[in-house]
């Protein structure tokens, strides 16, 4: 019997994803960002990078969906660590939360 699981997206999958460009930030990320002024420049700076990688990924509480955390770099060159939910159904990436 096949599974009807779903599995995480590749980091090919999840980076052709992200080059919609349908990425928008949640009110949760978009309250944490003051202690770091992390932009919407900084965000989308890190997700355009080819360098980031996925440092962890994790069951959505959405049935059937993963959320990825992504390493990569703010504009100035700092770490910046994005927790990210895609939905593969509609092309919308949201950013759950930064640091």
């Amino acid at each position: 019997m096949l599974s009807s699981k779903k599995k995480p997206l590749s980091p090919a999958g999840l980076r052709l994803l992200l080059d919609k460009g349908w990425v928008r930030e949640l009110p949760h990320s978009d309250v944490d960002r003051a202690y770091r002024n992390i932009s919407d420049d900084d965000i989308q700076h890190g997700l355009e990078l080819s360098s980031w990688v996925i440092e962890k990924t994790e069951s959505a509480r959405e049935v059937g969906l993963f959320k990825y955390t992504i390493r990569t770099a703010d504009i100035e060159g700092d770490e910046l660590h994005l927790v990210i939910l895609p939905f593969t159904a509609t092309g919308i990436v949201e950013i759950i939360t930064k640091y």
